[in-house]
């Protein structure tokens, strides 16, 4: 019954998110946008992380599971690329290296952050 209620939770912040993008037209997908508002719930404790805990850490065990069919649709419709192919490719890498430097620069930052409740 937990997962159920963590499950949707999760569905809740999407539904929200989908309905603003839709509502307000906004230029960025409505996955972004319920992975902002679930970052500021988190953060002004309205959702705590047993909250989600579970749900979260099913997901995160199971990620690969759930990119197989993106992977499988990139091949399918990779005739379609024709020329492009090579630069899908290389902007492919050069986001991913982007992205760990940037998450790992951020994950050194916030180590950095004093945390509540901690002594000097």
């Amino acid at each position: 019954m937990k997962l159920i209620r963590q499950l949707g939770l999760l569905a809740l912040i999407l539904f929200v998110s989908e309905g603003a993008v839709q509502l307000f037209s906004l230029p960025i997908p409505a996955n972004v946008l319920g992975m902002v508002l679930l970052f500021v719930l988190l953060c002004t404790g309205v959702v705590k992380e047993d909250d989600i805990r579970e749900t979260a850490d099913f997901f995160y065990q199971n990620m690969a599971f759930f990119l197989v069919p993106v992977t499988c649709g990139l091949l399918v419709e990779a005739g379609q690329l024709g020329g492009s192919a090579l630069a899908f490719i290389l902007i492919a890498l050069v986001s991913t290296v982007a992205v760990y430097l940037v998450t790992g620069r951020a994950v050194l930052l916030l180590q950095k952050l004093p945390r509540k409740g901690a002594r000097r």
